[in-house]
């Protein structure tokens, strides 16, 4: 969701946004310097930035669909087709949204 996305964006970007080369070395690094000796701002560190996301998101993939079968071993995982359409009520016992319906709500607004 939301937070994958800005987090691997904001992953990324450090190759963009982080101090330049000059920043690199500690010990005479100007005062402007965010984090010297740490990382300099290259084409070469956003790859890395963005290779460790795809790694990270490769890596979310499989623990998730691995996860998600072993759950299936031992429990029914999808909700019957019957029950979506009240899914909250039938979980929880309760409406979560009792505002209009998605068809009501957009009506008039399209010709």
């Amino acid at each position: 969701g939301v937070h994958g996305v800005g987090g691997a964006i904001g992953t990324m970007l450090v190759g963009v946004f982080a101090d330049g080369k000059e920043c690199m070395d500690k010990d005479t690094a100007p005062d402007y310097c965010i984090f010297p000796g740490s990382v300099a701002a290259s084409i070469e560190q956003f790859g890395l930035q963005t290779k460790a996301v795809l790694i990270c998101i490769l890596y979310s993939v499989v623990v998730t669909f691995v996860l998600i079968r072993v759950m299936m071993r031992f429990m029914k995982v999808k909700p019957d087709e019957a029950t979506f359409e009240f899914l909250d009520e039938e979980l929880h016992g309760e409406v979560a949204y009792t505002g209009p319906t998605q068809p009501d709500a957009y009506k008039g607004l399209f010709v």
